[in-house]
Order: C-alpha cells, then structure tokens, then sequence
C-alpha cells in the first residue's frame, strides 16, 4: 500500500471484515438462453466466451431470529455468453447466455458497521465467497445444455487489493 488513503481503505475493510461471519450462500434465480439459431451439438464452433459476477446491493436485516445474530444481505448476479469471435461489433449477437442471482448473507457480529468498507466487502469478499457457487452452476448448466464446458478461473483479488505481506 503505497498511500495513507490505501491505508485507511485497507483499515475500513478490515473492520467490515472484522463485523461480518459468513452465514449462507443461496441462488436466488438463474436463466438460461439458447437463441433459435445456435446449435451448440454442432463440432468446433469458433466462440467467444465473456464472464461476469458483480454485487447489485446490500441491505441489513436484523434479528430474523432472538436466539441468532443480525444478518447483513448481499445480491450478486453473475453468468458467462457465448458469441460469435467478432469483436468489432458493439451489439454481438448472444449465442447463449446462462446468468444467476446469489444471496449471500453475513451474521452481524458488531454493529459498528463502516459504509466504505461494506462497499469494498462487497466487491471482494462477497464475490469471493460466491463465486464457487457460480463456476459449479456454470460448468453443470454448459453440460445440461450441450455447450462448451466451460470452467471458470479461480477468483482472484484484483491486485491492488491483495493482501501485503511486509518485508523485514
């Protein structure tokens, strides 16, 4: 970390981090599209292949139970398309398309809540947890489909936010 202002990030994610236990990770709604053109059983179709995952919000929402900490509520949405290799185009037509909402919720262990380092939680540790989910989803819907198997990389921090390790 090369700045105070990477520092103090660093420091509210940490105290999220800190805040937040890993409680459940559910799909909350998936959609699968072939267009009536593509035939996917045909051999050595040339393709190209984009991924997405992304949080779309977070919410807290209480005690749902007085035996059970508070529970902080995050959506992600994620999938994979398959097109034609032409990147020229702005508007590729979708081939298919396979995409999936995840639930993922946190216990509240502390209510000192950081507004910035939820929104950091979000983006990493989040997806983090519930990208497992979506490459397992992603390669079982190719094969039900008859699509390419496709299985997606292990997620990795962005590098920039990668934990340091300090040099002696």
């Amino acid at each position: 970390m090369n700045s105070s202002h990477d520092r103090e990030k660093a420091d509210q994610l940490q105290a999220v981090i800190k805040c937040l236990s890993i409680q459940d990770v559910y799909m909350r709604g998936t959609q699968v599209h072939l267009a009536d053109t593509f035939d996917p059983t045909q051999p050595d179709i040339p393709l190209t292949i984009r991924f997405k995952i992304a949080t779309k919000g977070s919410h807290y929402i209480g005690n749902i139970d007085d035996q059970k900490p508070n529970i902080m509520r995050f959506l992600v949405e994620g999938g994979i398309r398959f097109m034609p290799p032409d990147d020229k185009q702005k508007d590729q037509e979708i081939l298919a398309e396979i995409t999936a909402g995840f639930v993922a919720d946190y216990y509240v262990l502390e209510d000192n809540l950081i507004e910035e380092g939820i929104e950091q939680f979000a983006n990493q540790n989040v997806i983090y947890h519930v990208w497992p989910y979506l490459r397992e989803y992603v390669e079982s819907m190719c094969q039900r489909f008859r699509l390419p198997t496709v299985v997606l990389p292990m997620y990795q921090f962005p590098p920039e936010n990668r934990p340091q390790t300090k040099s002696e």
